[in-house]
């Protein structure tokens, strides 16, 4: 138990730092050029961010029709239980 919860943290911290460094601006210093090196991996990674925006949203509202799918099926679930529930009370007294 206690390695599988050592193993999810240290994969959720790598996971954590590997998005900070591909998110994190890098400075003229470390790349050792000028501006106009710099523009073009801020544009890059406004696109990426934009499209990773696009797809968590489409995710996100898939999952809330799912959900809501989910939350139908068991209310009509739970009376067609009740129903047949209440049957078997009538035929048995």
């Amino acid at each position: 138990m206690g390695r599988k919860i050592l193993f999810a943290a240290a994969l959720f911290v790598a996971g954590f730092a590997t998005a900070l460094y591909l998110v994190a601006p890098v400075s003229e210093s470390q790349t050792g050029q000028g501006k106009a090196i710099w523009t073009e991996p801020t544009l890059d990674q406004q696109r990426f961010r934009q499209e990773l925006l696009a797809v968590s949203c489409k995710i996100h509202l898939g999952m809330n029709k799912l959900i809501g799918f989910a939350e139908e099926q068991s209310m009509r679930l739970a009376e067609y239980v009740r129903e047949k529930y209440t049957e078997h009370q009538a035929e048995n007294g």
